[in-house]
């Protein structure tokens, strides 16, 4: 009987490792693909200034659909905004990149 092979998922990304993946996950427009990479791109830079002003994060893991695996890294983001001030409570968003595996197989192109 054939065993089923165990793929090893990294997960314990830091803030710079992060933050390297936001540089690289960056596509210059010409090379757009999808509906999509428009607000991809938006939530990569998005995510990339949050992740600089120090804000909390944690890599998401076995949460539903947005669970880290080896072409995802879902991440999320806990930060002051508005209801902080209003009412003392976080404002919690997800957000996601690519992985590296996922970088080298667009090498040069649209990730999303």
């Amino acid at each position: 009987m054939p065993t089923e092979e165990v793929k090893e998922i990294k997960i314990n990304y830091t803030k710079e490792d992060l933050l390297l993946m936001c540089d690289r996950a960056l596509v210059t427009q010409d090379k757009w693909s999808d509906r999509d990479s428009h607000s991809s791109q938006v939530k990569v830079g998005e995510l990339r200034q949050l992740l600089l002003c120090g804000c909390e994060f944690k890599i998401l893991i076995g949460v539903g659909s947005c669970t880290t695996d080896e072409d995802t890294i879902w991440i999320e983001v806990k930060s002051k905004g508005f209801q902080y001030f209003e009412v003392g409570e976080w404002e919690e968003e997800t957000y996601y990149l690519p992985t590296e595996k996922r970088l080298e197989e667009n090498k040069d192109g649209d990730w999303y």
